[in-house]
């Protein structure tokens, strides 16, 4: 799942813990506008947040690694190449298509088995930012529930300027210290 899924995943589950928190709101406020809410940018969290740097650089240096695996192994292929197309002279037609099709097998494995690696990064990255994205949701119900808030709704679901606190830098501030990093693992 990419970032601009989990961000809207997470938009998605603020909408509803501020309609849940909402619920117990007094008809009055409600009608009044007195309602406590609050917004927050959740792209602007999950893009600062340091726990979701830290699996971005990780990911970034694992994927360094890959790229170096599969300059070394595409060096192999067409090494090989190059020597089975000099000494083509020296085989047989068939044992040459067969020597051929041995190398073109081995390159289509190693495509295959880069491509699974891509997968399993990408599913890592997604797994710590689905824990990043529930931390998040920890710290905003911690906020709402100290300030006594109605609402925080995700800032990409207000239309204007609204004047409402806008609780981003304190929701960035917990997030950090709740989780300052976050370790991403490969499956096998």
């Amino acid at each position: 799942m990419s970032m601009n899924h989990k961000i809207m995943g997470l938009t998605a589950a603020l909408w509803a813990l501020g309609l849940a928190a909402g619920a117990g709101v007094a008809p009055a406020e409600a009608q009044t506008g007195t309602a406590k809410i609050a917004v927050v940018n959740v792209e602007r969290v999950m893009q600062n947040a340091a726990a979701a740097k830290s699996a971005r650089a990780q990911v970034v240096k694992m994927r360094a690694g890959l790229q170096q695996e599969i300059k070394a192994k595409i060096g192999k292929i067409i090494k090989s190449y190059k020597k089975l197309k000099k000494t083509k002279s020296t085989f047989s037609k068939d044992l040459y298509k067969e020597l051929l099709g041995e190398l073109r097998k081995e390159a289509v494995a190693d495509q295959n088995t880069a491509l699974d690696r891509h997968r399993k990064l990408d599913g890592a990255l997604s797994q710590a930012s689905d824990k990043i994205a529930v931390a998040i949701e920890q710290v905003v119900s911690g906020i709402i529930k100290e300030r006594k808030l109605a609402f925080v709704l995700p800032r990409s679901g207000v239309v204007g300027s609204p004047r409402v606190p806008d609780i981003t830098a304190e929701v960035l501030k917990r997030l950090d210290r709740r989780v300052p990093s976050i370790t991403v693992e490969l499956p096998k």
